[in-house]
């Protein structure tokens, strides 16, 4: 891995902005006839996919979360029309245990079992998933290297810009003053936020710090004085703040409002049929 994010292709290639993202899935929009809520719902529904499908094979969560960066990349290359999400998953969970050296977890063979057992309707093979880790090297170009949050968080040595990186005699969360008992609180957000965009927008250690401010203000905990001595940029910091926000809210709706997740379901559906006519009989 590059020793400098700033220096790093998850730096260079692969922070999007908005606009670029508004862009992508023009295919799918046309041939599945979706809108741009059915397929943050598609995306993320595969990114569930990808994490029950890790924690059976007993994957550590960097693994599980580098997974998903590289299927969200990937699907910024590519529509959902051209490469079925069902067998890109497994894939990216093959590829991101070779990144993060747990490749002894991810047999092909244990890929196979435990993704039928999921999905038991599954309809490729060992062979065809192994053709699949190609493609998504390629449509990557090989840029494989992923920062996560979580480093920002656990470590002393924050990276906050393009010339320097500010340190501390403790870790961010340490130095932020929240209560130690908050700090799974604080990772199981970052583990929410790549069921967003942001780890496409954002740099890790911003995606870091809005998950400690919204923890705090969940908390009532007054941070805005250590805030205030960091030379960041408050708005980048507010925008994934609102992002994860506007999740949640999401979630809540969804939990009391099911028209949406109808909507959803007829687009796997679509989807679901869609390559089931491309594939050979």
């Amino acid at each position: 891995m590059a020793a400098n994010f700033w220096e790093s292709s998850h730096y260079k290639c692969w922070l999007k902005s908005l606009d670029d993202l508004s862009k992508i899935h023009k295919k799918d929009r046309t041939e599945l006839k979706v809108s741009s809520e059915d397929i943050r719902r598609l995306k993320n529904h595969f990114c569930v996919m990808i994490t029950n499908l890790a924690k059976r094979l007993l994957l550590r969560q960097r693994a599980i979360a580098t997974a998903i960066v590289l299927f969200r990349r990937f699907y910024c290359r590519r529509d959902f029309v051209d490469f079925d999400p069902r067998l890109l998953g497994p894939a990216c969970v093959y590829v991101a245990c070779k990144v993060e050296e747990c490749s002894t977890l991810a047999s092909l063979y244990k890929l196979e079992k435990e993704i039928k057992l999921l999905d038991t309707s599954w309809p490729y093979s060992q062979k065809e998933l192994m053709a699949c880790e190609f493609t998504v090297l390629d449509v990557l170009e090989f840029q494989l290297i992923v920062y996560h949050p979580y480093r920002s968080l656990a470590t002393n040595t924050w990276l906050m810009d393009g010339r320097r990186s500010y340190k501390c005699a403790n870790s961010m969360f340490d130095d932020s003053g929240l209560p130690k008992e908050l700090l799974d609180t604080v990772w199981a957000v970052l583990n929410d936020s790549y069921y967003t965009d942001v780890c496409l927008l954002q740099p890790p250690y911003v995606v870091a710090l809005a998950a400690l401010l919204l923890v705090a203000l969940n908390k009532s905990i007054d941070v805005r004085a250590w805030f205030a001595e960091l030379d960041v940029d408050m708005k980048q910091i507010w925008t994934v703040a609102t992002e994860l926000l506007q999740l949640y809210e999401q979630w809540d709706r969804d939990q009391k409002d099911k028209t949406d997740i109808n909507s959803f379901a007829e687009a796997c559906q679509r989807l679901k049929d869609f390559h089931a006519a491309k594939t050979p009989k």
